[in-house]
């Protein structure tokens, strides 16, 4: 079984669990390495999954704890742009509840909030096709989000220009 099909039984494992229990499932956005691999954007190891924080109800948490390793990402120190939802692709191989993964673009965005070496060869591999304008656009919004960390928003700021420089965006 590789990383893809693992982290897939792990997701319609806890759909499953949703189904019997007659629990409501909101809507998961994947980000990070789990979304890669779901989304065949990358294919290595991990079965960490990253999910943005939505401020699900502590209902969800019997589900959570179901994916064994996770991360909630808060979206206050998450550089993540307006309007990833809409950019988002459903993951059609989870039954019973809506999981999705972030845009190419998206990702790469969150990558910037960190921009460390396992990021940076990450986003050497989503970088390909990239659609720059869209990007820059994407940058834009996360330094001007009202609801962002001041702090972040310095350290995502520095990446972005170092990012800039090592992929000509």
């Amino acid at each position: 079984m590789n990383n893809r099909e693992r982290l897939l039984e792990i997701l319609n494992d806890m759909a499953g669990i949703a189904t019997i229990k007659k629990l409501e499932c909101l809507p998961l956005y994947l980000a990070g390495g789990s979304a890669c691999i779901v989304g065949n954007y990358l294919d290595r190891m991990t079965i960490d999954i990253d999910i943005l924080d939505l401020e699900y109800p502590a209902k969800m948490g019997r589900l959570f704890n179901m994916l064994g390793q996770y991360d909630m990402l808060d979206l206050y120190v998450t550089s993540i742009a307006d309007g990833f939802k809409e950019r988002a692709k459903l993951v059609k191989e989870v039954e019973n509840i809506q999981v999705y993964i972030l845009s190419r673009e998206d990702i790469i965005i969150t990558k910037l909030g960190r921009y460390n070496e396992k990021d940076k060869e990450d986003i050497s591999k989503l970088v390909k096709n990239l659609d720059k304008k869209l990007i820059n656009s994407l940058i834009e919004n996360v330094l001007s989000r009202k609801d962002f960390s001041e702090k972040v928003r310095e350290h995502f700021a520095l990446n972005v220009a170092q990012f800039r420089g090592d992929f000509d965006v």
